[in-house]
This record gives structure tokens, C-alpha cells and sequence, in this order.
């Protein structure tokens, strides 16, 4: 968001993110482009390079190793007889309830398909635009449950 601050509020931005990240100075303009647009556009540039390069199959293939692990996981926990039967039945109850996530998105978030992008927007538009939509929906977030899965 300090991209598009006023340059006091850019400075103090980039003071808390040194601090936090043990970093000195500013990025040069190329760098907090690329970063803009990096944090702007990542779920969707994920998905994309995911299903260009990744695929379907090896996603699918990924996910049934796991799956064949998540098993293998479970016989083992079943005949743990180190564990507490309730440390036991709670670790398998985890393996079941995981939800598997490999290689990118099944689907990208509903949002993404109702951006209105036209071919006449300038790249500075778009960004800002891109960028208040993504924190708009990120927003949505605050306060509720965290998703543990």
C-alpha cells in the first residue's frame, strides 16, 4: 500500500519493513515495480504458471502420493503403541480432515473473474486497481476463523 502513499507515509512503511526484515535503504523503482505487481497479481501468476508448467496430470499424480503417504501415516499411527490412545486418535483424525494442496490453486477466488480489465487501461491504472482489489478481498478475511486445514 505505500506504493501509492504519500512519500511521509512511504518512508515510514519502508522504515518498519527494514526494521523488520533486517534490510537497509529503498528499492530502486524497477524493484518496488516488480514488487507491486509480484504481491498484486501472485495468486493468479501461481494458478497460470501452475497449469502452463505444472499440469493437471502431475497435480493429480502429487496429490495421490500424498494421499498414499496420508495412508501409510495412518497404519503406523493406528499401531503406535507409544501414543496415548487419545494422542492416537486425534493424530488420525488430523491425517483424515487434511485438506491437500499441491502444485497451485484448484481455482482461483470468484473475485478474479469479475475484475473489469479492458485493453484501454494504462499500466499505472490497472496496477492501482489490481492492487485495491486484492487488499479489498483480503480484508474479507479479518476477523474471521483462521483456516487451519
Amino acid at each position: 500500500m505505500a506504493n501509492f502513499a504519500s512519500p511521509e507515509a512511504e518512508d515510514a512503511a519502508i522504515e518498519a519493513s527494514n526494521a523488520e526484515s533486517g534490510s537497509t535503504g529503498r528499492l530502486s523503482d524497477q524493484e518496488r515495480a516488480y514488487t507491486s505487481a509480484n504481491n498484486a497479481l501472485s495468486d493468479l501468476y501461481g494458478y497460470m504458471y501452475g497449469k502452463t508448467y505444472f499440469g493437471d496430470e502431475a497435480k493429480a499424480d502429487v496429490e495421490n502420493m500424498i494421499r498414499e503417504l496420508l495412508e501409510v501415516y495412518d497404519k503406523r499411527l493406528a499401531n503406535a503403541d507409544w501414543l496415548t490412545e487419545e494422542t492416537r486418535e486425534y493424530a488420525r483424525k488430523k491425517l483424515v480432515t487434511m485438506e491437500i494442496r499441491a502444485g497451485y490453486a484448484d481455482s482461483l477466488e470468484d473475485w478474479w473473474y469479475t475484475l473489469d480489465v479492458s485493453g484501454e487501461t494504462c499500466a499505472a491504472d490497472m496496477a492501482v486497481y489490481l492492487f485495491t482489489e486484492s487488499f479489498k478481498h483480503s480484508l474479507e478475511d479479518v476477523g474471521q476463523p483462521v483456516d487451519r486445514s
